[in-house]
């Protein structure tokens, strides 16, 4: 997972994902360190996601040559997803 997860229901689905999958999910960034987020490292590793920290560019495009995929999360696009613009 590459990129931000501005909400705790967010990642709550992304737990969701990798407790009922054999699913795995290396996530890039602050991932268990971010200040907003109250929970550790274990408890992500629990749900299949694990925290890879930061890399310098060049070591990150490596890695990511490695993936199958890349996870983006931009929002659920659901009636609850506040980043959701309503056209009515």
């Amino acid at each position: 997972m590459l990129g931000n997860i501005r909400r705790l229901e967010a990642l709550q689905l992304f737990g969701e994902l990798g407790r009922n999958s054999d699913i795995c999910v290396d996530w890039f960034g602050n991932g268990p360190k971010a200040s907003w987020l109250r929970v550790n490292a274990s408890d992500l590793e629990r749900d299949n996601i694990f925290g890879q920290g930061f890399l310098p560019d060049a070591a990150l495009l490596e890695r990511l040559k490695r993936y199958p995929l890349m996870i983006l999360p931009s929002g659920s696009l659901g009636p609850d997803d506040p980043n959701v613009v309503s056209l009515d």
